[in-house]
This record gives structure tokens, C-alpha cells and sequence, in this order.
């Protein structure tokens, strides 16, 4: 039906393919449905979703990263399809809706490209093949949903790579991003994985660099603040982070740590208030 109804613009077909593309990813969400449909990356099913990810028809699009956000539930299947290079699918289906594009789809994608680098020889891969910098251009969104999921892909990539989390830690237009979302009042979400990714960039790199530009973002007094938080999985990356940037550069964390309470304390008793 989809094959057949693709390209054109008649209401009813458009209709009709929404309800198949969601009826396709609704079928992968089964384990064993799934691993058919995948065929080890031959499957008929598969081959037709990165085809949807290339379609000018936006319910495809978002079917088709849902779809592969689906497939990519277990290593070895992430890994086969970035072996079959499915990756730059959906960085170049990314980056056609930076600007005033549709948020579902940028959701989808983003939530494809984290379950992608879970396993640690993808993360190794996709950083070599500039997956940090492509999905920076979405920095700019102004969209809760898709800051979420940037900041949790992100997350994701620089778990257990020192040389990615260096490279993102000291870069002064991301750090600038992350102390605005520490701020995100109004969505917990987003604030809680802006801390966690600050926290994240000193605990994985361990790099003087980084810690001397979170301490000149301003980042201490979140990373305090994240310490006091009710969530014990918070506490302690807090934690972790401020002690490794303690025994790394005690001279410039002291007078950060005596500026960082006094905010985080400020912060406290107003939001008491």
C-alpha cells in the first residue's frame, strides 16, 4: 500500500499511509516481529524504511525513524545497520528540519541516533564519522522535546570516551547551551539532562581543559546544585564530577566552589520562596 500510494498528494492516500507506516512500527515493537522484519538487514520491511527516511513525505520520515529507533533495540543490530550505513540517513533527515521543521521528526530521529550508539564500538564509529558535529546544528532548537533528546544523544556519546567528552567540553558554544537548559524552569527534563551532561563531560574526559571552561561557564554552581538534587543517580555524577575536578585543579575549584554555593544557595531559597 505505502509503495504504491508514495508521492502522491491526495488526502485520502496520505491518510492511508499514516495508518500503515504507524502499523509498521507498531509491529516492530514485538522482539521477535522486529528480528523478521530486520532479516539481518535484508529484510524487505527494513530496506523499505530507509526509504522512507530519503521520502519528501513527512509521515514517512517520522515512521521511518521511529522505526529505526525499533530496530536498534539490541547491539548487534545497531551494529549491522551502521555497518550498512544507515547513520548519515538520519543525520541528513536531521538537519532538513533544523529550521522550522517538524519536532516529531527531529525526536524520532535523535531517539534512532542514541539507541544507535549504545553499543560502545558504535560510539567509536559514529564519532569518527562526525555525528557530534552534524547534530550540534540543532543547538539552536527552541523545541523542550528535541533539547531533551540532543542533550541525552549527546549524553550517550561521550559515555566512556575521553576524547569525545574533551572535545565537547571545551567547546564554549555547547558549554554556553548546556548553562541555559541548567536554567529550563519550566521543563525538568531538559534541566535534569543538561546537568547530567555537564556532570558527564568532566567525569568522562578528566581533562584540565574542560574543567577550567565549565569553571569559566559558570557550570560549578549547577554541578552544586545537582549534588543537592533528590534523585541519588544525580547526587552522585554530581559528585563524582566535583571530585575529579577537585583533585585535578583544587587552586581555580576552591574560589569556584565558595562563588558556586553562595548561587546554588540563592537559587535554592528563591525557588523555596
Amino acid at each position: 500500500m505505502i509503495r504504491g500510494l508514495q508521492g502522491g498528494s491526495d488526502p485520502h492516500d496520505l491518510c492511508s499511509i499514516k495508518i500503515a507506516s504507524n502499523l509498521i512500527v507498531s509491529l516492530l515493537l514485538g522482539d521477535e516481529s522486529m528480528q523478521k522484519c530486520f532479516g539481518e538487514g535484508t529484510g524487505v520491511v527494513y530496506r523499505d524504511v530507509l526509504s522512507w527516511l530519503q521520502s519528501s513525505n513527512t509521515q514517512l520520515q517520522l515512521s521511518g525513524a521511529l522505526a529505526i529507533a525499533n530496530f536498534a533495540r539490541n547491539d548487534s543490530n545497531c551494529v549491522k545497520m551502521l555497518e550498512l550505513g544507515v547513520v548519515p540517513h538520519i543525520l541528513t533527515l536531521l538537519e532538513q528540519h533544523v529550521d522550522e521543521g517538524d519536532v516529531s521528526v527531529q525526536h524520532a530521529g535523535l531517539s534512532a541516533l542514541r539507541n544507535l550508539a549504545i553499543p560502545a564500538s558504535n560510539k567509536v564509529r559514529m564519532l569518527e564519522d562526525g555525528v557530534t558535529e552534524r547534530i550540534r546544528t540543532l543547538l539552536r532548537s527552541d523545541m523542550p522535546p528535541v533539547q531533551f533528546k540532543l542533550l541525552g544523544t549527546l549524553h550517550m556519546m561521550v559515555d566512556g570516551q575521553e576524547e569525545a567528552a574533551a572535545v565537547l567540553g571545551k567547546d564554549e558554544v555547547l558549554l554556553a547551551r548546556i548553562m541555559e537548559w541548567c536554567e529550563a524552569r519550566d521543563h525538568a527534563g531538559v534541566r535534569g539532562e543538561a546537568n547530567r551532561l555537564l556532570a558527564a563531560l568532566i567525569r568522562h574526559s578528566r581533562a584540565p581543559e574542560v574543567i577550567n571552561a565549565v569553571t569559566k561557564a559558570d557550570g560549578v554552581r549547577h554541578l552544586i546544585s545537582m549534588a543537592t538534587s533528590e534523585h541519588l543517580i544525580m547526587q552522585n555524577e554530581a559528585l563524582v564530577a566535583l571530585a575529579i575536578a577537585s583533585a585535578i585543579d583544587i587552586a581555580s575549584m576552591q574560589e569556584s566552589f565558595r562563588e558556586g554555593s553562595e548561587r546554588a544557595l540563592a537559587h535554592t531559597a528563591e525557588d523555596a520562596g
